[in-house]
This record gives C-alpha cells, sequence and structure tokens, in this order.
C-alpha cells in the first residue's frame, strides 16, 4: 500500500470511528452495522461517500489527488462536499496527510 492510499485509509477510518462512537456515546444506540465510507476515483479529485443503511449514499467530501495551482489545492486536501457531484472548492478542510489537520473538521456528517 502506498502512503496516498494509506492515508486516505486512514481518513476513512477516522469517519468511521467517529460514526461509531458518537452513535454510541451519545444516543446509546447500536451502530448501523453497514454504515460505511468509500471512494469514487474522478479524474482531480476522489468523492468520499457515506453509505448508511444499505441504500442511503451521499457525497461526504472530497480529496484532491491532482495539484490545483490555480485553485491552491495540492495533493491530499479535503474538501467539503458542495454536491453530489462537486466539491467545494472555496479552502480546504485538512489534508489526508496530516491527521492533526482534519481530526476536529472531519466528523461523519460531513467537513466543516
Amino acid at each position: 500500500m502506498n502512503s496516498a492510499s494509506a492515508a486516505v485509509t486512514t481518513y476513512l477510518t477516522h469517519l468511521v470511528n467517529d460514526y461509531r462512537s458518537y452513535t454510541v456515546e451519545e444516543y446509546h444506540r447500536v451502530p448501523d452495522k453497514d454504515a460505511a465510507f468509500y471512494t469514487v476515483t474522478g479524474t482531480k479529485r476522489l468523492k468520499v461517500v457515506k453509505r448508511m443503511y444499505e441504500d442511503s449514499d451521499s457525497a461526504h467530501s472530497w480529496i484532491v489527488t491532482k495539484d490545483d495551482p490555480k485553485l491552491g489545492h495540492v495533493v491530499g486536501d479535503i474538501l467539503k462536499a458542495a454536491t453530489w457531484k462537486a466539491p467545494a472548492t472555496n479552502y480546504t478542510r485538512g489534508n489526508v496527510f496530516s491527521p492533526d489537520s482534519y481530526t476536529e473538521r472531519a466528523r461523519w456528517t460531513g467537513v466543516s
């Protein structure tokens, strides 16, 4: 596994763990056993998709896979999802290569 895919895996694991701890600690409920986060590869970015209850998918966030000097984004930057098809490109919310940059901002519900 290369460092990029390891960093993405760490990010996805963070999201799953955040979901599970929130569900158990806040609501004292059993988390959805099928809850998952996965990526869909695009030309410039990975779309991070949140799947709940087997059939409910939504765009969670985006990860930059190619530097974009025009927007000031570098590989690994995390972007908030604006829609199913596009990220909010106004600024980054962290970088997958630096977990400290997203730990507080990336929650299972989205990034802020």
